[in-house]
């Protein structure tokens, strides 16, 4: 394990949260690896630099990783892998982040798929993998061997929000809670945030103490088992899934799209500079209560609600109309369970700057997204509590009785007027068309 400062110090994009518990998360591997009769070594440096000498200290004479898919990690891991051949080691890379990888979902032209239900398609006629076999009780370790290893100071990052502990043992007990009751009506629960109709697994998928196959087995099991509502639900679940697998398969076909946006003619979008819009939306303090909620909620957690999250998103860009890459670096540096690709992927969608083929022009309301989504305000009242005393017909637009939340902003722009400016804007970077 090598503690590289380029995601710890150096990143803007990787805030303390998840650092806290990326650190955890190791410090939790080292004590079952412990348990098991071995030692996790730990370094801090280059790791084009100190695998091939851990390689020589150790005797040992290979290095085995997880293929990523992210331009920083593949270029760091090719730099790996040379350094580690030109040491006379070998390297072997494993396909283990996701399901299916970029270049085994493509279009019979054989290239990679830009447009989500015909990626779904394919991918579900495929041949799903079976699920991880457990490790057996008693595992042969080789013979310890003496070498340097610095110790995981887990108060050197000190996370920013209420950060939950991600390890393998409690990511298996959040996927069987979720298989015992919540995946039956995911299809209707997952939309409602003041319910927990999510999975939460996001955070185990991204810090590897669950693997997607370990998730996809037993959903695909109780698929076959099942039929009509409860049905539908597991199939949206594994939808979920293959969400995640697009996204990873874009990153990995189109690297660009970790610098602009999908489609380059919207990186000629003209977008609004307005810190003090920015400030109000970070915090939670634009007057639109469902994006406000989320914002804190956010803050709070280092999560939010993945409808939230559209909505949120949503409302940077098209009715703040502030870039959406401000939003994706603010959303990273505070997300748990921050995938680059994901972040991006699920940013451009809403952002309309992405893989779909006529997104520009859908623009949320957030009125009438927190109406639908939470309407008597439970969602909302529990992360603004100075709307407490709004009755359940106002909680949406507090701002017209003003005198029951005095501390509770006004909304800071008017949507009709944001959403033909937003739409206008869009146009023109499109050349009018």
């Amino acid at each position: 394990m090598v503690l590289d400062d380029a995601f710890l110090k150096s990143n803007p994009a990787i805030g303390p949260n998840r650092c806290a518990l990326f650190l955890r998360a190791v410090a939790d591997l080292a004590r079952n690896l412990e348990k098991r009769g071995a030692t996790l070594i730990v370094r801090h440096g280059k790791p084009a630099e100190e695998l091939p000498r851990l390689l020589k200290e150790s005797q040992s004479d290979g290095v085995f990783v997880n293929r990523d898919y992210e331009p920083y990690a593949v270029e760091r891991d090719a730099r790996v892998e040379k350094a580690v051949r030109a040491s006379g080691g070998t390297f072997t890379a494993f396909k283990d982040l996701v399901v299916f990888e970029s270049g085994e979902i493509l279009t019979q032209a054989g290239n990679p798929h830009v447009i989500f239900s015909r990626f779904r398609d394919c991918w579900l006629r495929q041949e799903l993998v079976p699920g991880v076999v457990p490790l057996p009780k008693e595992i042969s370790f080789p013979k310890k061997v003496k070498v340097a290893s610095v110790a995981i100071d887990l108060e050197s990052v000190k996370p920013e929000s209420d950060v939950p502990i991600v390890t393998e043992s409690s990511g298996h007990a959040r996927l069987n809670e979720f298989l015992k009751d919540a995946i039956f009506d995911y299809a209707t629960q997952r939309d409602i945030p003041a319910v927990d109709g999510t999975s939460r697994l996001s955070p185990h998928l991204k810090f590897g103490t669950l693997s997607p196959r370990t998730v996809l087995a037993p959903a695909s099991e109780m698929l076959r088992a099942s039929k009509g509502e409860q049905r539908k639900s597991i199939e949206t679940f594994i939808s979920e899934i293959v969400w995640r697998d697009f996204f990873f398969n874009i990153m990995s076909a189109f690297p660009h799209v970790a610098r602009g946006a999908y489609r380059p003619e919207y990186d000629a979008i003209t977008w609004a500079k307005s810190p003090a819009h920015f400030r109000a939306w970070q915090d939670g303090r634009t007057g639109f209560p469902i994006v406000d909620a989320g914002m804190r909620q956010l803050k709070a957690l280092g999560w939010m609600h993945n409808r939230v999250r559209m909505i949120t998103a949503s409302f940077l860009c098209k009715d703040l109309l502030i870039d959406w890459r401000e939003g994706e670096r603010h959303f990273s540096w505070l997300l748990i369970d921050g995938e680059f690709a994901v972040n991006n992927g699920n940013w451009q969608w809403v952002a309309g700057t992405g893989t779909d083929a006529q997104p520009y022009f859908r623009i949320f309301n957030p009125q009438t997204q927190g109406e639908r989504f939470d309407l008597a305000g439970k969602y909302i009242r529990q992360w603004i509590p100075e709307l407490a005393g709004v009755p359940d017909e106002h909680i949406h637009t507090p701002h017209v009785m003003p005198l029951l939340c005095p501390d509770y902003p006004a909304p800071v722009v008017n949507h009709a007027e944001q959403r033909v400016k937003a739409l206008e804007m869009y146009n023109a970077a499109r050349g009018g068309k």
